[in-house]
């Protein structure tokens, strides 16, 4: 069932579009034990492809993995020496691993205390195409990069502008609603962009249901999905030197997850 209020959130929120006229990636992984494996975000011990430049965090449940070191290495089954991380081995809490220049080809992840838990990372090197869409989070201040948190799973992805794509990325605000096409080279920890298109909607006012995917800490904006529109980020509108406080308090009892 729908919040009540919300339906008044059409009136007071105005959808912010500002004036008219391969990826590097932070991946997390939950990780559990059961069964004699490791589980990365649900899935029992996954063989893992990741970036040159990616950014992984493992966070260790603490309870299943009590007695499951869990342990990064060049070997399937021991041996940590060449791979430089911190609280490798730990079997409660997080171990952040940076994808960089020196990161071997091929590693693994394991249990130190016992065999076949774990399973192979491979890094790719190749040059890659992609397009991310979904919410424009920051951008450089001389418009030289863009800050994309993609649709498909919230990732925030750091995109360079090139100087032929500087003007058009001039045009962009956040949080507009944006679609990116990049090419990573071989061994480059960004991707380039080359197109840039502001997905503003046709419409200037109306009304949007669906439900709240997330909001902001001091409830001065709200993103909210349906199955008829895409992702988007809605703020209130500026008043009197500040934003509308009708919309803010409406903002704020506004639950993740709700139907609105």
């Amino acid at each position: 069932m729908k919040t009540a209020f919300i339906t008044h959130l059409a009136f007071y929120l105005s959808l912010f579009v500002g004036p008219l006229g391969a990826l590097a990636e932070s991946i997390n992984y939950q990780v559990s034990a059961d069964g004699g494996k490791f589980h990365l975000n649900g899935a029992e011990n996954p063989p893992l492809t990741v970036s040159r430049g990616d950014t992984l965090t493992f966070h260790l449940d603490g309870s299943t993995t009590a007695n499951h070191p869990f342990t990064i290495g060049l070997e399937p089954e021991g041996g940590s020496e060449g791979i430089a991380v911190a609280n490798n081995g730990i079997t409660s809490g997080s171990i952040v691993l940076e994808i960089n220049s020196e990161t071997p080809a091929t590693f693994y992840y394991f249990c130190s205390n016992h065999q076949g838990m774990g399973n192979m990372v491979a890094v790719t090197e190749i040059s890659q195409n992609g397009v991310s869409e979904g919410i424009l989070a920051d951008k450089g201040p001389n418009n030289d990069w863009v800050e994309v948190r993609a649709d498909y799973n919230g990732t925030l992805i750091e995109i360079l502008v090139p100087n032929d794509l500087v003007e058009e990325a001039s045009h962009l605000y956040v949080p507009n609603r944006v679609m990116v096409d990049w090419v990573r080279e071989a061994n480059a920890t960004h991707p380039t962009a080359t197109n840039l298109l502001n997905l503003r909607p046709l419409e200037n006012n109306g009304e949007t249901v669906g439900y709240v995917q997330e909001k902001g800490v001091n409830n001065d904006w709200i993103e909210i999905a349906s199955n008829a529109e895409p992702l988007r980020r809605y703020v209130p509108q500026w008043t009197n030197g500040g934003y509308d406080p009708a919309a803010t308090a409406l903002i704020a009892q506004a639950e993740i997850g709700s139907e609105v």
